[in-house]
């Protein structure tokens, strides 16, 4: 009954969304097993996949048919992107947008060869006047390729006479399915300073394993990992729908109908990478996220929690639907309110044991005191509170021992577990513990992380200053038995920096004390500023509108190595913000002790990846560039040229046939080729245009004419981004 609710409810919101535009009536676009293997909106880095993508059997020619009455009205060629492109537009106004091709007719080949040579470049785009060269429904209007990608299939787009993106599964194509959707790990994120899953600012995975219900407080969103297949498919594609329920109300929905073209930057706050919130894959949110503006929403799915209140037990409820009709759901149970937290947990002089403790919601009822019997937990005693607060202090004897430490509230809600270890007789050199100390920035919090490498006498502690505040002390939130973790809030807009002192006992009660201090600089929507290393040396130029919510941003010298070949000629910089997507890039500047050499070039990376070079803007001793996200930047200088090798005709080659195909490998795995005109072809001194395939590092060329009997000469040459080049020539004979 409930998954028939489901469906009426999102046929009735999708009516908004397919009422502008009568359906189409497709056919099936490719002469190839029925089978899409990418949906209409599914998630890519920052943004979503426009199209649906059909199989071609994975190989490279497939004829691809007209879907409907209409005329071909664009050709493109690209080595990027979507490769050979081609634009159909149908009777009823809208187009069809067709990508990664092989290869077009031939009246089209030819008119793009004429223009290449009239351009001198490989990249041109060939517009036809309407009703020019029409096509029935079914008639063969080109032939699929992996053109700017690497993998064989046909990309299909539809657009409304307004550049409104249509989902083509709603044209009449669609498949035989009869399987549900897969709901992967389900979190919930603390959207802001002053909310917390379980006490903790991170995300959580829901675990519904683990026997503890997660307790919410604060600005809560869900997110979750979606997948589904289509039909016989074995391939993992998105889904058509989605929906949070809270009990009984559904707060919050999406479906992927349509998307206006100028909405595409937004993919990255209605997905979520997975690395940034500790799980797998990518994360669907279930939440409007601040600044988001996506019109397919239906209710923001924002919880709100408030700390004081009387712990309540709440059902949520997660679907996901493809455009079949499955549908998956996943429940889970949670608490709203706080937890109780420990103020203090140590053991002093003398086995002495004091527990603080405070609940925002109720009365502490009582305090748990576990001790550890090998690997068994057994309760060992249990002391009344009947206080919001308590401050007790308990004699434990002066023998070793782990004990396991909880605060129970009368609403039955306790608090995480605190383990100590305490062994009094241990010696100095047999009980240092390394304590390692972490601080991570997310949305507008600073997160320290502690671990330790064994059990501590106490629950570690913490103050911390922020320029311009107060002193301020904390305890930090046991994760387990050697983790530890707390959140800061970051309040002062602009530069600013946090000491941090945290202090922690050993088992034989010796202290540790463990300090960071933290240059960095919160950004809001509004900020316009600069933002700069200690040297001085470089900055980070921020424009308003950067970023969608704030955020902290810091600027650190790195150390990392460089690519062979590469000689550095500025320090290595670290950019970090703390959340990601970052709406715009903002400029980077290095400011040089002298003029960087002309083939001098800003490159990011170095953490992860090879370096790739920016465009860069030198002003005498200055050089500027655009940088979007986190990473290293430094000035670098590439010595090393291209790798341009001879494939076909073979050097010295005797050939019959007088209309061969020349091809070249050419590859810069340093700095990079920046596309087609980056390559040079000529035959016979005549310049030639041939396909750069990045995927493959071939140039491919098929001569147009016959070549006369007798030797010829093909040069070619390769030039990288930072100007480095390299030339070949060779001969081949026709006989």
């Amino acid at each position: 009954m409930r998954s028939h609710l489901f469906l009426l409810l999102f046929c009735i919101g999708s009516l908004n969304t397919v009422s502008f535009s009568l359906a189409e009536d497709f056919i099936w676009p490719i002469d190839a097993k029925e089978i899409i293997t990418s949906t209409f909106a599914e998630p890519r880095p920052g943004r979503f996949h426009f199209g649906v993508d059909f199989t071609s059997d994975g190989v490279i020619g497939k004829r691809v048919y007209a879907p409907s009455e209409g005329f071909i009205s664009k050709a493109a060629t690209s080595p990027f992107g979507y490769g050979k492109m081609l634009c159909f537009t149908l009777d009823s106004g809208k187009t069809v947008v067709f990508a990664h091709l092989s290869r077009f007719l031939p009246v089209i080949e030819e008119r793009l060869e004429d223009l290449r040579e009239k351009e001198h470049s490989w990249d041109v785009e060939l517009t036809l006047k309407p009703q020019e060269l029409r096509a029935r429904k079914g008639e063969v209007i080109c032939w699929s390729g992996n053109s700017g990608n690497s993998t064989p299939h046909l990309h299909m787009e539809l657009k409304d006479s307004d550049d409104t993106l249509l989902n083509i599964l709603g044209q009449g194509l669609t498949t035989t399915d009869s399987v549900p959707p897969e709901i992967g790990d389900v979190l919930l994120v603390p959207l802001d300073r002053n909310s917390s899953v379980d006490s903790s600012p991170l995300p959580v995975r829901y675990n519904p394993r683990s026997g503890e219900k997660l307790h919410l407080t604060g600005r809560i969103g869900v997110v979750a990992a979606f997948s589904d297949r289509l039909g016989e498919s074995l391939v993992h594609t998105g889904i058509y729908s989605a929906s949070l329920t809270v009990d009984s109300t559904m707060v919050f929905s999406k479906t992927y109908d349509r998307l206006l073209a100028q909405e595409n930057s937004y993919g990255g706050l209605d997905y979520l990478s997975g690395d940034s919130y500790g799980a797998r894959g990518i994360l669907s949110a279930l939440f409007r996220r601040d600044g988001n503006p996506l019109e397919f929403y239906r209710g923001d799915g924002l919880l709100f929690i408030f700390p004081s209140f009387p712990a309540k037990q709440h059902i949520l409820r997660v679907e996901a639907a493809d455009f079949s009709g499955n549908h998956a759901e996943k429940t889970l149970t949670v608490v709203y309110g706080a937890r109780p937290v420990f103020t203090a947990c140590e053991f002093m002089p003398g086995g002495i044991l004091r527990v603080g403790g405070k609940h925002s919601a109720d009365v502490l009822d009582r305090v748990e005191i576990w001790k550890r019997n090998g690997a068994v937990w057994k309760l060992d005693r249990s002391i009344p509170a009947g206080e919001k607060e308590c401050d007790i202090r308990e004699s434990m004897g002066d023998n070793p021992m782990t004990c396991k430490v909880f605060l129970i509230a009368r609403d039955t809600s306790r608090s995480l577990p605190c383990i100590l270890r305490y062994d009094p007789l241990s010696q100095n050199s047999q009980d240092k513990r390394v304590i390692n100390l972490n601080v991570k920035f997310l949305h507008d919090r600073a997160v320290i992380f502690l671990t330790a490498s064994g059990p501590l006498a106490s629950l570690p502690s913490f103050w911390f200053i922020e320029t311009g505040g107060r002193k301020k002390e904390l305890t930090m939130t046991p994760t387990g038995e050697t983790s530890w973790i707390a959140g800061i809030p970051l309040v002062r807009m602009g530069q600013s920096a946090l000491f941090i002192n945290v202090r922690a006992r050993s088992p034989s009660l010796r202290e540790s004390v463990t300090t960071e201090f933290v240059n960095y600089t919160l950004v809001d929507t509004a900020f316009n500023g600069e933002i700069c290393s200690s040297d001085s040396s470089f900055s980070l130029r921020v424009s308003p509108g950067a970023v969608y919510r704030p955020v902290p941003v810091k600027v650190t010298k790195a150390e990392t190595d460089t690519p062979e070949g590469f000689t550095v000629i500025s320090p290595v910089y670290r950019v970090q913000w703390g959340d990601e997507p970052i709406k715009s890039s903002a400029a980077v500047t290095f400011r040089l002790s002298e003029e960087p050499p002309a083939d001098a070039l800003i490159y990011a990376g170095g953490d992860r990846g090879r370096w790739h070079c920016l465009s860069g803007q030198i002003r005498g001793k200055n050089f500027s560039a655009r940088f979007k996200g986190s990473g290293c930047v430094a000035v670098l200088v590439d010595s090393i040229a291209p790798v341009v090798l001879a494939v076909s005709p073979r050097p010295g080659s005797l050939l019959t046939a007088r209309r061969p195909e020349i091809a070249v490998r050419v590859r810069d795995n340093e700095s990079g080729l920046a596309g087609s005109d980056s390559i040079s072809l000529t035959v016979d001194s005549q310049p030639v245009y041939g396909e750069y395939m990045p995927a493959s590092d071939l140039v491919r060329y098929m001569m147009r004419k016959n070549l006369p009997s007798g030797r010829h000469e093909v040069q070619a040459k390769a030039t990288d981004r930072a100007g480095n080049t390299k030339s070949i020539a060779w001969q081949f004979t026709v006989r």
